[in-house]
Parts: structure tokens; sequence; C-alpha cells
């Protein structure tokens, strides 16, 4: 017999439904990888030269990952520059004849093609 009313019983109902619980078998876990990949015509993108002369470089991924990217949180910065090598953008723009130092427009955004330096402390 239990009662909430006199609370009585209680602690034996919630102690055999813990060990009910408890002794029930676990279904065997199905082990599923997903692998996420881009269509190929996610990652093309077209290299132009806009009418003052600078190159641009432009694709729906490549502006989805410029957009996307917050300049402002440092560890966004160099995984943008992962995802551009990953595609090709900066050797892309380099056969056009981009140099170092000079402003290229990616996903609409102004960028000063080159390697960045840090120095080491």
């Amino acid at each position: 017999m239990i009662s909430a009313l006199e609370n009585r019983g209680i602690d034996a109902v919630i102690e055999r439904g813990l060990a009910l619980v408890q002794s029930a078998p676990v279904p065997p876990r199905e082990q599923v990888t997903r692998i996420y990949k881009l269509k190929l015509s996610d990652e093309t993108f077209e290299i132009s030269r806009l009418p003052d002369g600078m190159l641009s470089a432009s694709g729906r991924y490549l502006d989805r990952i410029i957009h996307t990217t917050d300049f402002e949180k440092p560890f966004q910065v160099p995984l943008l520059d992962q995802r551009m090598r990953k595609i090709g953008v900066e050797k892309a723009l380099r056969k056009k004849g981009a140099r170092d130092g000079q402003s290229v427009m990616i996903g609409g955004h102004v960028f000063t093609l080159g390697e960045e330096t840090t120095t080491k402390r």
C-alpha cells in the first residue's frame, strides 16, 4: 500500500522503479559515422577582373564562408584561411596574376594577398 497523503510506501515504489530501470537490458547502439562533404558544385568559384582592375573571387560556398566569418574573433580568421586554401582560392588568384601585397576582392570583402608573418616569443 502507498499513500501520497500519508507519505507511506513512496520510497519503496521509487526504489523498485529504479531497480527495474537499472536491470533492464541496454539496447545495442548502432555505430554511425556521418561524413559531410560539399558537392563539387558548392566548391566552385569564379575569378574575374573588376572595372578598376582588381581581381575578384566569388561563388556560392566562398561567399557564404566569408559572410559567416566574424573577423573580430581571432580563431575564425585562420579557419577561413584554411577553407579558402582547401578550395584553391589563393592559387587561382595567383594563376590570374595576383601578387603579394595586392588587394583582391573575395566574397565582397577586400583582402590583401600574401603571407602573414608572426614572431614567436
